[in-house]
């Protein structure tokens, strides 16, 4: 059987004293060795562990800011919000005044908040966020769904009005509303004696005379449904101006207009003269509300021929 070999180390230290030496046996070399490893082993894992804890404190401390920042960032986007509040409050009451204008009734309060509520999508975070983050999302996306749905309602009212006022301005379009040609009112509305049939009659339009060619104008919006010649009226244009309006237009001399033309309010439509029963040169205009004659003298804007 072999025998292990063993080794001595010998250390000299220089001294006052002299020289010194210390014999150490391989064994406790190795002993000792082994203790150094342990020790830079465990000096390395406590160096690693606290690397690890500052690496995860350093996490939490910038996770800690983003929330502050996000949380700040929200807070701001709450105070947008109820300055944005504020202004659709302002459009409301300008919107209320229009549908006034408009003689529509205003909006009932009630129905800008009837609704809004239920379940959230945030509900989904709850126990995910912390009270305090939790309360400040719910409370956003509350005011946000709020005010998501008063903003439909507004666009729906103002909606409603774009339509009510646009009806009007499209019935004021087709109401006769200015003098049909230039001159002076020689015959009124009303009984009359016919100046050639020398008796009692009543005078269904406003006769307007002037020189021969004076321009005639279509008093409203409309479209042309008969040309041409109509007994005593001779040469005729009639207008349909829808809403039950209709313009009559008498003793014309030329017609410049055809059956289904659309015309403008201010459009030349004939020119003046003297055809069927007439003494001289003039305009027979006529307005009718549901075929039925009325005085067109209520049905122009004074002191204004075209517009």
């Amino acid at each position: 059987m072999q025998r292990l070999r063993r080794y001595n180390w010998t250390f000299s230290i220089l001294t006052k004293g002299g020289i010194r030496q210390f014999i150490l046996k391989d064994t406790y070399l190795y002993i000792f060795l082994a203790l150094i490893t342990v020790l830079v082993l465990f000096t390395s894992l406590l160096t690693i562990g606290g690397i690890k804890k500052r690496t995860l404190y350093g996490e939490y401390r910038h996770r800690v800011k983003v929330k502050e920042r996000y949380i700040a960032s929200l807070k701001n986007i709450g105070e947008e919000m109820e300055s944005f509040k504020g202004k659709i409050a302002l459009y409301s009451s300008f919107g209320d005044k229009l549908r006034y204008a408009s003689d529509m009734s205003p909006l009932e309060r009630n129905l800008r908040v009837k609704g809004i509520g239920g379940p959230s999508e945030i509900d989904t975070l709850r126990g995910k966020l912390s009270r305090s983050s939790y309360r400040v999302v719910n409370d956003l996306v509350r005011e946000v769904n709020f005010t998501e749905k008063h903003v439909d309602l507004e666009q729906l009212s103002y909606e409603d009005v774009y339509k009510k006022l646009s009806s009007i301005l499209d019935l004021k379009r087709h109401t006769p509303s200015i003098w049909p040609t230039h001159g002076y009112i020689s015959s009124g509305f009303g009984y009359r004696k016919h100046p050639i049939k020398r008796y009692v009659e009543f005078h269904r339009g406003l006769d307007i005379a002037n020189g021969s060619g004076t321009p005639i104008y279509a008093t409203a919006d409309g479209v042309v449904d008969f040309t041409g010649w109509q007994g005593g009226y001779g040469r005729y244009v009639s207008i349909d101006h829808g809403y039950g309006f209709k313009t009559k237009y008498g003793h014309l001399l030329e017609i410049l207009v055809e059956v289904g033309q659309n015309v403008k309010r201010g459009d030349i439509i004939a020119r003046m003269g003297r055809t069927g029963m007439s003494t001289g040169n003039h305009l027979h205009y006529e307005v009718r509300i549901l075929n039925k004659a009325v005085n067109p003298i209520h049905y122009i804007i004074r002191d204004t021929l075209t517009y």
